[in-house]
């Protein structure tokens, strides 16, 4: 958790002291993208491995699956409330 804590505020300093660099957000999202494709493909990797998983996919994956969409679900109709809330501005027309 150290090495996490560590990781993040050094992200914080670097962050802020190159702030005037135009091009460090659209470097900073290309490289978290292939980090995350990178982390995908190796998860697939390790379940693909995993006999016990593949074994139980069909009931895992109903699960997965149910979890999935009622979080979409959720996170949708909790979004719509805020953004009724507290995002709209009224303009006097109708």
């Amino acid at each position: 958790m150290l090495f996490v804590t560590i990781a993040l505020l050094s992200g914080i300093a670097v962050g802020f002291l190159l702030k005037e660099k135009k091009t460090l957000p659209l470097i900073a999202g290309r490289v978290s993208t292939a980090t995350i494709f990178i982390l995908l493909f190796l998860l697939g990797l390790s379940i693909g491995k995993n006999s016990e998983v593949l074994n139980n996919l069909s009931t895992v994956g109903v699960q997965a699956a149910v979890l999935a969409a009622g979080g979409a679900l959720g996170s949708a109709v909790f979004s719509f409330f805020i953004h009724k809330y507290f995002f709209v501005v009224e303009t006097g027309e109708k």
